[in-house]
């Protein structure tokens, strides 16, 4: 699988706007949204040393996460049923990333937010996609070994756009960014922690090789700059779980 190189900037509304507008001719808004964007809601699992987040803050060069991944804003925990909904592990080597994912099916993307240990139980229970075998079976593996348990939810609104000549090309704003802990997540915005200001949202840029020309002058133009920002390190330190040691 061919990854993507993927850059962050932490960046003010109006930095944003800048931006959009700057590259509006370049751009097209991602089919799967709408004006408003759309909600992700992701559940990450760690080992009980919490491996996954000292390697972020580390800055290991090679690493990976495994978690679920919801799409839509439900009115009850029961609503994610007819959510869309994922379980994936995101590889990174530097700052090229990369994912394998498959989609759940039914109402296992609850049962699973319920009871996390149904990781280790993956080859026995029912999915959309039964050409994902062994990518599950490599998730069940690693959940078994590390003994990985659910470490914090996070939930945000994203923006999302794609290069109008390269879909591959990818620009979204993260906003409204919130921390749970596994056992108490709420479909609601507003009821856990908040990980930015209000004026303030996530920019990622994914793209192939090479960031095009036009981009960087689009930073340029919103004076963007540059800044790591780990949702899930960050959304740990948000609640405690470990000190806050992200600097970068």
């Amino acid at each position: 699988m061919e990854g993507r190189f993927e850059l962050k900037y932490v960046v003010t509304f109006a930095q944003r706007d800048l931006f959009v507008e700057a590259a509006k001719s370049q751009l097209m808004p991602d089919p799967h949204g709408d004006d408003t964007g759309y909600r992700i809601t992701s559940q990450y699992y760690d080992a009980p040393d919490m491996a996954c987040y000292w390697s972020k803050i580390n800055g290991e060069g090679r690493r990976k996460k495994i978690r679920t991944r919801y799409y839509g804003i439900p009115e009850s925990i029961e609503a994610l049923d007819s959510q869309t909904a994922y379980i994936e592990i995101k590889h990174r080597i530097r700052s090229c990333v990369f994912k394998e994912r498959t989609k759940m099916a039914g109402n296992f993307a609850r049962k699973l937010l319920a009871n996390p240990s149904l990781l280790r139980e993956l080859s026995s229970q029912p999915f959309a996609d039964q050409t994902s075998a062994t990518l599950l079976s490599k998730i069940e593996k690693l959940s078994r070994q590390s003994q990985l348990q659910a470490a914090n939810i996070i939930t945000y609104n994203r923006s999302a756009w794609l290069g109008t000549n390269n879909h591959r090309l990818r620009v979204t704003f993260d906003s409204n960014i919130e921390s749970f802990p596994p056992s108490q997540y709420l479909p609601k915005f507003g009821s856990g922690q908040s990980l930015l200001k209000k004026h303030l949202c996530v920019l990622e840029i994914k793209f192939n090789r090479v960031m095009p020309t036009w981009v960087k002058d689009c930073i340029v133009i919103s004076n963007a700059q540059m800044q790591r920002f780990s949702k899930y390190a960050h959304g740990l330190e948000a609640l405690g779980v470990v000190s806050d040691q992200t600097t970068d």
